[in-house]
């Protein structure tokens, strides 16, 4: 299996570390990412899309850990097919990385690949409000911790 590497930003790296960590503590974080090339591909194809590669970390990381809130990179499609289905649909240029365990909300991304934002869509009044994701990844990691 081909394999591609995502360098990461020492925030990104932390907060992945702290991420894994408040889900289930595990390893250090690497410099980079190894993600399966095929298993990306397959993912963008079936949904017209490019991923950030620092969208691909986060799920790579999650695919690592029981997260509750970030699907692993086998996860997005399901998960984009159920927010396409659900009845206030995401729009067709979003990607569901992820749910919050209740499935009150979406968390999203745009299907350009350009940013590495997370939208967070409220699913009972289609609200969306946009997060830097080391932002977002920073808030859901503190609740995680908090929870503890």
């Amino acid at each position: 299996m081909r394999t591609g590497s995502i360098e990461l930003t020492d925030v990104l790296r932390d907060l992945l570390f702290r991420f894994q960590w408040a889900n289930s503590p595990r390893r250090p974080i690497p410099e980079r990412i190894t993600v399966e090339l095929a298993s990306v591909r397959d993912v963008e194809a079936a949904l017209s899309c490019e991923l950030h590669p620092d969208v691909l970390a986060l799920v790579a990381v999650a695919g690592t850990v029981n997260s509750e809130y970030v699907g692993s990179l086998d996860d997005v499609d399901p998960l984009t097919e159920d927010a396409r289905r659900h009845p206030k649909p995401i729009a067709p240029n979003r990607i569901a990385i992820g749910s919050h365990p209740d499935r009150h909300a979406w968390y999203l991304v745009t299907a350009n690949g350009k940013g590495s934002r997370i939208i967070e869509r409220d699913n009972f009044d289609g609200s969306e409000v946009r997060y830097p994701l080391v932002d977002w990844l920073d808030r859901h990691v503190d609740a995680l911790l908090d929870r503890r």
